[in-house]
């Protein structure tokens, strides 16, 4: 499992496959400078729900991988 931070308040998990591919897919939308929202639901055991960030050239994102 890998992790998606965003502006170090916002840390979430994906398998690291899925993590590569939005690594991908994100960076190639930021290049562009094309804003947009990236939502996910949250594991039940956070209480479920969704949350969504507005992801912008100039917002601090960071992908681990495990």
């Amino acid at each position: 499992m890998g992790r998606f931070s965003y502006d170090g308040t916002v840390k979430v998990e994906f398998d690291d496959r899925v993590l590569a591919h939005l690594q991908v897919v994100i960076s190639q939308k930021l290049r562009r400078g094309e804003p947009f929202t990236f939502t996910w639901r949250d594991d039940a055991s956070l209480g479920g729900g969704r949350t969504t960030v507005w992801l912008h050239p100039q917002a601090s994102i960071v992908y681990k991988y495990h």
